[in-house]
């Protein structure tokens, strides 16, 4: 009796499972006619020779905020930007599945970590307006953006409204749906982000993995600070004064010379909001110190 089974079982599996491709092994073909598609490692049409154009989606075709002032080498992502003869753009996977379908635009920015997609228009007076999308075409806003970034390490997209003399900025976390804001400013503190004028770069390097956000609010003709992580989680309320970076001229008046905890970094220095004489210190785990004029002493604040 001849055993079939394993045989059958094996052409079943293979069956079954669908071959995944790469853009590192696939080949960005063209026409005699300057049609563009994509082929498989075996030759395989995964995406037919009938765009216009066909590109890799690289790491570095998003903006994000703050923009990065270190030169990486680009990554590709998985993805191909699509243009059609009619000028749509679409963003198709690296097994040619569409997974964003072809839409008038400007620009297509895609981000693989929040699998979302951002749209970008150039409006009758030449304005720049930005929509932002699912992978699946949802509309997540039905307002336009001025400006649409990503924050590396971050589950945050950065939402601006309107900038300049009309600062609106949003802060949102598309896994659970939170927008915070409006904001009139805030200040990133991650890898990309870059010193303040008169900053060595040595003397910031603490700052680059805080991986946190301050944010601002106007209230009253006044300026109010607080802090939230990367997921949008509130690290310090939004009650005080400012929340500065300490620089030489706080650290040699004030810490310097005071009686404090040993082994302590300080980062950052604010009032609170109901209390503008008494200073307050922060270090890299933002918990809050006391600075007592009278007595040269910081203590935690328990």
């Amino acid at each position: 009796m001849i055993r079939t089974f394993p045989l059958l079982l094996m052409i079943l599996l293979s069956m079954s499972c669908k071959a995944q491709h790469s853009v590192t092994t696939n080949q960005i073909v063209q026409t005699n006619d300057f049609y563009f598609g994509v082929a498989s490692e075996n030759g395989v049409l995964l995406i037919d020779t009938i765009y216009r154009q066909v590109s890799v989606i690289h790491n570095t075709g998003r903006q994000t905020l703050p923009p990065s002032e270190t030169w990486r080498t680009p990554t590709p992502w998985e993805y191909y930007l699509v243009r059609n003869a009619d000028n749509q753009k679409a963003i198709f996977d690296s097994n040619g599945k569409m997974v964003f379908d072809f839409i008038d635009c400007l620009q297509l920015q895609l981000d693989i970590h929040t699998k979302t997609v951002v749209k970008t228009d150039m409006l009758e007076n030449h304005r720049m307006r930005s929509s932002l999308y699912t992978f699946d075409g949802e509309l997540l806003f039905d307002t336009t953006f001025e400006n649409i970034g990503y924050i590396n390490n971050s589950d945050l997209i950065a939402l601006i409204a309107e900038d300049g003399a009309n600062e609106e900025y949003y802060l949102f976390n598309p896994f659970t749906n939170k927008q915070l804001g409006p904001y009139t400013h805030f200040n990133i503190y991650n890898q990309d982000s870059a010193p303040t004028l008169g900053m060595k770069e040595q003397d910031f390097d603490d700052y680059k993995t805080l991986n946190l956000i301050t944010v601002r609010i106007t209230k009253d003709n006044d300026y109010i600070w607080g802090v939230v992580d990367m997921e949008g989680n509130e690290v310090l309320p939004i009650n005080y004064r400012y929340i500065r970076i300490i620089g030489n001229d706080i650290r040699e008046r004030f810490i310097g010379r005071a009686e404090k905890p040993d082994d302590v970094k300080f980062l950052f220095y604010a009032y609170n909001t109901n209390d503008r004489n008494t200073m307050l210190l922060f270090d890299k785990n933002m918990t809050a110190y006391e600075y007592d004029h009278e007595s040269r002493k910081i203590e935690i604040i328990h």
